[in-house]
């Protein structure tokens, strides 16, 4: 498996998992949160995004990851840098 076809297959599987987790919040999704009029902030949000973080820092420790409601998390490998913004509308 080369680098990119690794990097594409982590990616898969946290996406996949995060969007069970998404479906499985759907209508309970507590305290909702506005940062605009127009944009909020769920539960499944939060999550989702965690268990993205979680697995690609599990998967490329040394790999930067910006997140929209977390910020950056940076890493020692300037090369590489994972933009995260699992539920949009």
């Amino acid at each position: 498996m080369t680098e990119i076809q690794q990097f594409v297959s982590v990616a898969e599987s946290l996406a996949k998992k995060a969007g069970d987790l998404c479906l499985e919040l759907q209508g309970h999704l507590g305290d909702i949160k506005y940062k605009s009029a127009k944009d909020v902030v769920t539960i499944a949000d939060v999550s989702s995004e965690k268990l993205i973080v979680d697995g690609l820092r599990e998967a490329f420790p040394t790999h930067s990851i910006r997140t929209e409601e977390a910020g950056v998390v940076e890493g020692s490998d300037p090369r590489y840098r994972w933009i995260i913004d699992p539920v949009g509308p």
